[in-house]
């Protein structure tokens, strides 16, 4: 069951008490399937295309984090390699001064 207003609906800001035109607004109440007028016409699952998006964008979204994930790893790792070459170097230099 799909609910929706017309243009000539205004909603009030309840911030600023204005008055908002609306020009359409649609409520989806029960589900996809009832959502007739955002079906693709030539789908054959009748799926929601809005859903399909949604979904999409959260597979999306999961493949970006793993990505984000996996080269802050690897910055991790490219940043303490170069603590270490910093100090290794340094220690060596300590080393060799204090050895008689």
């Amino acid at each position: 069951m799909v609910s929706t207003r017309s243009a000539a609906t205004v909603k009030r800001n309840k911030t600023t008490q204005t008055d908002l035109p609306q020009r359409h607004a649609a409520v989806q109440v029960t589900g996809c399937m009832d959502s007739l007028s955002l079906l693709q016409e030539d789908s054959k699952d009748r799926a929601c295309v809005c859903c399909e998006q949604g979904n999409d964008l959260l597979s999306v979204v999961a493949d970006l984090k793993e990505e984000v994930e996996r080269l802050r790893t690897i910055w991790e790792c490219e940043s303490e390699i170069d603590w270490w070459s910093h100090t290794l170097p340094s220690l060596e230099k300590k080393e060799q001064v204090e050895a008689p």
